[in-house]
């Protein structure tokens, strides 16, 4: 590569990291100073505890701020909870420092394409739009009757921002569609205001039984997060999403529920709720029932569970480019996982992982995490890209 290249390179890769340190600071600043929680300090000994993991193995002392409020929030201690700056400007960003790849699964136009290839369901794409430009994804351009021609096949759509968002904002689902618009070219002029360019409509998708009987009028979805271990895929714990009060979106984000599962389908026995605008610490009630359904979580099993989790792992299998990504499934009715979205950056999913499950979002592979992330803190952008992942010798 010559020298202007690498500057540019390596230029850019520090440029991001400033980015994501200070991405990481305002969050926690955001989420102490709006949070009514008062979080207890940790005793000498949680603090002795924290201490030896991260100095050997991120290599100096952190604050125990965010520990204390991972325990206070969750009611349990665990000295791996990772916060936000190490995860966002360290874990994150080092893993993931292959951004090319991280921009295709991101674009909820290019996901499907790339999950057809790997033989993972995603939902039926009508039509994406790119800058403007609307087309049919493998196949041709559209002119605005073809477009005309397609709504008319259907009575209810889910259109989403096709970059740049995640979390369900910016989405809208379109119901009743010969009822409450006079033909389908309103309802594309309607689109187009409410979306401009660079978003993609999408067939409705149903859930499952085990998932709609939850909250039957939103698409309730699970949060997948694999990362890389040596050469092994390994899963997070799991994060179950559902709406409340009749809203479609799930997202805790949103103002959903959040519920920790394991990989059988088991339920844990509380969920969380928060209301919507909070950024999923700021937790507004726990309960152990569904507040519209009530339905009792710790009776209710999703079986379907372990067949998104294999979908998650052969869906990083085809992208080990990426040392962690952060998947969104559903269960629709035919019982299969459908992939919603996936996310690299900057996402928020881990936080709830933390507070629902009340353990840190690697558990034992935690020292590995944080020493795999001290070893290419050491390296320059173009160093880490000649690496192999056997040049990493972990020692516990």
């Amino acid at each position: 590569m010559n020298p202007l290249r690498k500057w540019h390179h390596n230029k850019n890769d520090r440029m991001r990291r400033r980015f994501a340190k200070a991405y990481a600071n305002l969050m926690t600043y955001r989420i102490n100073k709006s949070s009514s929680i008062s979080f207890p300090k940790l005793d000498a000994n949680q603090k002795k505890q924290v201490d030896e993991l991260f100095s050997k193995y991120h290599g100096k002392k952190i604050a125990y701020t965010e520990h204390e409020m991972y325990t206070g929030i969750s009611g349990k201690f665990d000295p791996s909870y990772i916060p936000r700056t190490i995860y966002y400007s360290d874990i994150e960003f080092l893993l993931n420092s292959n951004v090319e790849y991280s921009r295709v699964l991101e674009d909820k136009n290019m996901l499907p394409e790339f999950a057809k290839g790997v033989g993972i369901a995603t939902p039926k794409t009508i039509w994406s739009n790119s800058r403007g430009l609307d087309y049919l994804p493998g196949s041709k351009i559209l002119t605005r009757d073809e477009i005309v021609e397609l709504l008319s096949q259907y009575e209810k759509v889910f259109v989403k921002p096709s970059v740049g968002t995640s979390g369900g904002k910016g989405c809208k689902l379109y119901t009743d569609i010969s009822n409450k618009y006079n033909s389908r070219s309103d309802l594309l002029d309607e689109i187009y205001a409410d979306f401009n360019n660079n978003f993609v409509v999408q067939e409705a998708l149903t859930n499952c039984k085990s998932l709609s009987v939850l909250h039957p009028a939103s698409l309730n979805t699970f949060r997948i997060i694999t990362y890389i271990v040596g050469d092994e895929i390994k899963v997070a714990p799991i994060t179950m999403r559902m709406g409340r009060s009749g809203a479609v979106i799930d997202n805790a984000s949103a103002g959903g529920i959040v519920i920790g599962v394991d990989q059988e389908g088991n339920l844990m026995d509380q969920a969380q709720a928060t209301s919507a605008g909070d950024s999923g610490e700021g937790l507004s009630f726990r309960c152990s029932e569904h507040p519209d359904s009530h339905i009792v979580f710790k009776d209710h099993k999703i079986p379907e569970v372990a067949s998104v989790v294999q979908a998650a792992k052969k869906m990083h299998s085809a992208v080990p480019q990426l040392g962690i990504v952060n998947w969104d499934f559903t269960v629709t009715l035919d019982g299969e996982p459908c992939l919603i979205e996936a996310n690299c950056e900057f996402c928020g999913g881990y936080d709830l992982i933390q507070t629902v499950h009340g353990q840190g979002i690697f558990g034992d592979d935690t020292p590995y995490i944080l020493a795999y992330a001290k070893f290419l803190r050491s390296k320059s952008k173009l160093e880490r890209d000649a690496l192999k992942r056997s040049d990493f010798k972990f020692e516990g």
